[in-house]
């Protein structure tokens, strides 16, 4: 009994460190030629992903549902806000609905939690960072700021 509660902690910890190890390494892949082909994702991202790559320009991602009130605060006041509309035309952005069904992979692919979730990528495809609720729009502004 003794040996089972020293190997079990062992092997369960072992499991969880494999496990981080190769979640870690999926979210790494860069975003390349196959997702923009990928049938399974939304056709929205995978034109967001080709446009991107074509004008080299950062891709943001805003997981979002219309019943979600912080959803909505964040598209009325911070996105509509000076400091991030004079961002706009330097990122392909794309608001997905979590709510879709269609837009279930898409949101499962970058780990959606909790909504809203903003997520920012290089225009080669690689995650720069992500923010998980209502952000305001000085804050939003510096994250954007990580992919220009």
């Amino acid at each position: 009994m003794k040996i089972l509660n020293v190997l079990l902690p062992l092997l369960l910890f072992g499991m969880l460190i494999t496990l981080g190890y190769y979640g870690y390494q999926a979210s790494q892949t860069p975003l390349t030629e196959s997702l923009a082909t990928d049938d399974t994702l939304p056709t929205s991202f995978r034109s967001a992903i080709i446009n991107a790559d074509e004008e080299d320009k950062p891709v943001i991602l805003i997981f979002s549902a219309d019943r979600c009130g912080a959803c909505r605060v964040l598209e009325s006041k911070t996105l509509k806000s000076s400091k991030v509309r004079s961002m706009r035309d330097q990122l392909i952005w794309l608001k997905v609905d979590v709510d879709q069904s269609k837009n279930y992979d898409l949101a499962r692919r970058y780990g959606v939690k909790g909504i809203p979730r903003t997520v920012l990528l290089k225009s080669n495809g690689r995650e720069v960072g992500s923010l998980v609720g209502f952000t305001g729009p000085d804050d939003f502004a510096r994250f954007l700021q990580k992919a220009l």
